[in-house]
């Protein structure tokens, strides 16, 4: 792992989690989670689900990006050479 090259994307992953942990205790017990198409709240929850935000989001973009040349039809990746080597981490 080249750790130049890992660093802001860890942190760009850590933001959410430093930001979370400083507004904590400003939070309300119970948060709004989904809203309607009215712009009406549809679903309260605990504030620990917030923590979830941070967790699966990346994980489920990682997954995006390590499924998707796997299923290149067109095979155009192949095509980028080195360039499409030097982004794979």
């Amino acid at each position: 792992m080249n750790l130049k090259k890992e660093f802001p994307l860890l942190l760009i992953v850590l933001i959410p989690f430093v930001y979370l942990a400083y507004i904590w205790g400003q939070l309300p017990d119970q948060v709004p989670l989904q809203w309607g198409l009215d712009g009406n709240i549809s679903r309260f929850g605990s504030k620990m689900t917030l923590w979830l935000i941070p967790v699966v989001l990346p994980l489920l973009i990682y997954g995006i990006f390590w499924v998707v040349p796997k299923i290149d039809p067109k095979e155009k990746i192949k095509n980028m050479g080195n360039k499409y080597n030097s982004l794979k981490l």
